[in-house]
């Protein structure tokens, strides 16, 4: 039988799923407009995160691997971030991020 996940995790793991599909997207809208050499390392970023996303869904996943995710999810969240029109609204996501990872650790642990 599966073990459920809490509620907060699920919150967590949602909003992540959702800025990586708005940095995905944002990558792929600008994608034409960068050089080659950067549009090759967004290929091997968004690669290793979809790959690593699916292995994750697997028994084949293990805690070593979650550092080279973020890796790939760092670039392509930074480069959501930094394409947004609004540094406000930036601001505000990367802001929900960290409260809510900090929120999570904690509810996780306690």
């Amino acid at each position: 039988s599966m073990k459920s996940f809490p509620i907060h995790l699920y919150i967590y793991f949602g909003f992540i799923g959702l800025v990586m599909l708005l940095s995905l997207i944002s990558i792929v809208g600008k994608y034409s407009s960068k050089k080659l050499s950067t549009r090759n390392f967004y290929k091997i970023f968004i690669i290793s995160v979809l790959f690593l996303f699916g292995l994750s869904l697997t028994r084949l996943f293990s805690v070593e691997l979650i550092p080279v995710a973020a890796i790939g999810a760092s670039f392509m969240i930074t480069h959501l971030l930094n394409n947004l029109k609004s540094p406000k609204v930036a601001g505000f996501i990367f802001y929900v991020l960290i409260v809510l990872t900090a929120v999570t650790q904690y509810f996780t642990h306690y």
